[in-house]
This record gives structure tokens, C-alpha cells and sequence, in this order.
């Protein structure tokens, strides 16, 4: 499989995972602004893609670690609060997660689909096996 495809595939793969897992999580306790938190979460997902595909991330150990940090955080504070049974708990997990999955998606679009995928994120991918 050549490496276009790979990166396409699984960025969907996941994209829309988190979309599936956001909607099964839907209940009558989420609220309205959960749509101000899944505009949050998509924008700040594409924009650690975005510096992710451009840049030599993996040469730098502090820098995995702090794009790790970043892109965990959210997803750790709503386990957390979900964990502690809180009342907003049900608004944020889907907020970030549906969120993250259209960030991926819509970034995997632009620069996959209209746009060639950067060659950075082609390196890596041709060699892995997935």
C-alpha cells in the first residue's frame, strides 16, 4: 500500500472512531455549549496535525513528550471527570472527542484530499508497516 493511502486511511480510521465513540456518549444531560468545546477541541487538534506534519517532532524527545502532554490532556480531564461521576462530565467527553474526530478528518481532507499530504508525514508512513 503506498504511503498516501496509508496516512488517508488511517487518520479516517481514527477521525471517525472518535466521531462513533462521541455519539454513542450522547445523552439528555449534554448541553448546548458542548458545540463551543468540539469547535475548541477540532481547531486545536488540526493545529498540532498541522505543526506535527511540518516539522521533525520525533527528533526531539521534549517534544513528543509536550505534544503528547497536549493532545492527552483534554481527553484525561474528561475520563476524570466522568470517572467522578460529574454533572458537566457528559458535555465535555463528547465536546473533545467528537472534537478531535472532526479535527482529524477535516485536516486529513484539506491536506490529503485537495491538498498533497506533506512529505514529512509520507517519510514516516512509508516506513511503517501501518
Amino acid at each position: 500500500m503506498n504511503p498516501e493511502w496509508k496516512v488517508i486511511l488511517l487518520d479516517g480510521l481514527i477521525g471517525v472512531s472518535m466521531l462513533v465513540n462521541s455519539y454513542l456518549g450522547v445523552s439528555s444531560s449534554v448541553q448546548w455549549w458542548a458545540v463551543v468545546v468540539f469547535v475548541g477541541a477540532a481547531v486545536w487538534n488540526a493545529g498540532i496535525f498541522y505543526r506535527v506534519e511540518r516539522t521533525a517532532v520525533e527528533e526531539s524527545l521534549r517534544e513528543i513528550l509536550v505534544g503528547s502532554l497536549v493532545i492527552a490532556s483534554p481527553v484525561l480531564v474528561a475520563i476524570a471527570m466522568v470517572v467522578s461521576n460529574h454533572p458537566l462530565a457528559d458535555t465535555i467527553l463528547v465536546g473533545v472527542f467528537a472534537g478531535f474526530g472532526a479535527g482529524i478528518l477535516g485536516y486529513r481532507f484539506l491536506y490529503g484530499i485537495v491538498r498533497p499530504i506533506p512529505e514529512r508525514r509520507l517519510e514516516r508512513a512509508s516506513r511503517r508497516a501501518v
